[in-house]
């Protein structure tokens, strides 16, 4: 009974404290959306200056009038759904964990350039040319590995029920139950925010519409490539084991035969699926392909996915396997060419980024 009087007076404590945070959270806040700003006022006078004393190529970027792709608009848009720097609250996600170490996550410090870069890329949409060759218009294309791409269009990850950027179809199961002859709606940069259906921010590039998503076709030829590669090196490798002695011979091959997988009698089946992507990548070469090619392109990926359904009916359709089989062959028929933009540039990029990290101190 002696401690009643006290608890009005720590119930006003508390809202005392709440306040005080609010207010320190709307401050932190408005001073973040100021540093936001008075960078992108210095990048933009960075590059008047370098376009007049004639550092830069002698273009015009000519931007659309859209006032919802105003720096400033765009900014207070974006940056509450990308900005690490802002509450995670505000994005409608769970503050991050703390390390063991006892500090937060990092969420990169470059958030702010890639922000602003991307408001600047949403605007230019062609170009003016001052050496008589006229008028140029300019179409974007996302390309990057598929964990990238959808998060460039404001996806889920990967056990998402709708993981796919192109289309609003529901993730698949194995092969024997996938059907890619019925209609399915197509995705765009229009849809509302539907957490149900995998969208859940807007998408960064707004220039950019998913059927000018380019597949990732590195990652469909690499895969099976280094997987290959791994198994050789473990069978060369199996010399440098330490021989089995007393009773663990025994013990030791019967459980090896318990572990195996239960289709390993199928590896010819596996060789042969591996064959026909060889022959998918014979046909798509750095080109613009006739319309014969797209044919016979068409009838490989075809057969590709024939013998998926009648030898790997168990096993489960990945996402990229779905974007592969449903969407190849549209985009392909709709640019001319599958590898004509992928993603080799940017990886080969990455890992001479990554090798300079290694040996300089530069990036650090």
């Amino acid at each position: 009974m002696d401690s009643s009087p006290n608890q009005p007076q720590a119930s006003s404590s508390r809202r005392d404290d709440t306040e005080k945070a609010r207010k320190a959270a709307i401050a932190k806040r408005e001073k973040q959306q100021q540093r936001l700003e008075k960078f992108a006022a210095a990048k933009q006078a960075k590059l008047t200056r370098r376009r007049q004393q004639g550092g830069m190529p002698n273009l015009q970027l000519v931007r659309q009038a859209r006032p919802q792709l105003r720096r400033q608009e765009s900014a207070q848009d974006l940056v509450p759904l990308f900005n690490p720097l802002y509450p995670q609250e505000e994005r409608g996600r769970k503050p991050p964990e703390p390390r063991k170490g006892g500090k937060k996550r990092s969420f990169g410090r470059n958030a702010k350039k890639n922000i602003y870069a991307a408001i600047q890329i949403n605007g230019i949409t062609h170009l003016d040319l001052h050496d008589g060759r006229g008028h140029r218009t300019i179409r974007w294309f996302a390309i990057g590995d598929y964990k990238y791409l959808r998060q460039v269009f404001g996806l889920k990850g990967g056990n998402a029920n709708y993981p796919c950027v192109i289309c609003h179809a529901k993730k698949e199961g194995t092969y024997d139950n996938y059907d890619c002859s019925f209609a399915v709606e197509p995705r765009s940069n229009d849809d509302p925010i539907d957490e149900a259906h995998g969208k859940i921010r807007r998408p960064l590039f707004t220039i950019i519409p998913p059927e000018q998503m380019a597949l990732p076709m590195l990652h469909y030829f690499l895969g099976p490539r280094e997987a290959r590669q791994t198994r050789r090196h473990a069978i060369s490798g199996r010399d440098n084991l330490p021989p089995l002695q007393g009773n663990e011979e025994p013990c030791a091959i019967p459980a090896l035969h318990r572990q195996a997988p239960k289709d390993t009698h199928d590896d010819h089946h596996a060789s042969t699926a591996l064959w026909l992507l060889k022959k998918i990548w014979d046909s798509t070469e750095s080109k613009f392909l006739s319309p014969d090619e797209l044919d016979t392109l068409a009838r490989q990926i075809e057969d590709l996915l024939a013998h998926m359904q009648q030898h790997f009916p168990d096993r489960n359709l990945k996402q990229k396997g779905h974007v592969f089989f449903r969407h190849a062959m549209e985009y392909a028929r709709r640019w001319g060419n599958l590898t004509y933009f992928y993603e080799h540039g940017i990886e080969q990029l990455h890992a001479s980024t990554t090798d300079k990290r290694a040996t300089t101190k530069w990036a650090k």
